[in-house]
């Protein structure tokens, strides 16, 4: 009996458990439909992997975006020809003798990553932006301006150079 009666509350708990979950689950999806359509994500960018190249990071974002996205691109790859292409930290970024520098699209703005040497030397001409360290932040609804784009990129060259040279003349 008692064995019996051990079995029926199992089954019982079993399928509380059961029903419990699904609605856990249905919760969940409901609450990440919701912050889709609050933050303009899609679903597949949500739950893709890292993005294989620069091409495919760039295709996930709205026709603006692109554009920019391109526009930077082309700024940083006019300014650094000898430089390759890769991501890193889930982010487009060159490198040449080390890191160059890195840039993101966000909601609002286009994040550029050109380090915390950059952002304090150039801090002058980045009035008006929002920057922190390592970082400055070009708003989607003002120009990027590319002419300072393209001297921190050459400034990040000979950066890295020079640390390049110094390396090889301690060896």
């Amino acid at each position: 009996m008692v064995a019996k009666l051990l079995k029926v509350f199992q089954a019982t708990l079993l399928k509380f458990e059961i029903n419990y979950r699904i609605e856990i689950l249905m919760v969940c999806k409901f609450n990440f439909v919701i912050l889709q359509n609050i933050f303009n994500i899609s679903f597949m960018n949500a739950i893709n992997t890292i993005p294989d190249n620069i091409d495919d990071y760039i295709a996930r974002f709205p026709k603006e975006t692109q554009e920019l996205l391109e526009l930077l691109r082309s700024t940083i790859k006019k300014a650094a020809p000898e430089a390759s292409e890769t991501i890193s930290y889930q982010m487009p970024a060159f490198k040449l003798h080390g890191n160059l520098v890195y840039f993101a699209a966000y909601n609002n703005h286009i994040g550029f990553y050109p380090g915390a040497a950059c952002i304090d030397l150039f801090k002058v001409e980045f009035k008006g932006f929002k920057t922190s360290k390592g970082t400055i932040q070009f708003p989607m609804n003002k120009p990027i301006p590319l002419d300072l784009i393209t001297k921190i990129v050459k400034y990040r060259i000979f950066e890295n150079t020079e640390r390049a040279e110094a390396k090889k003349k301690k060896k």
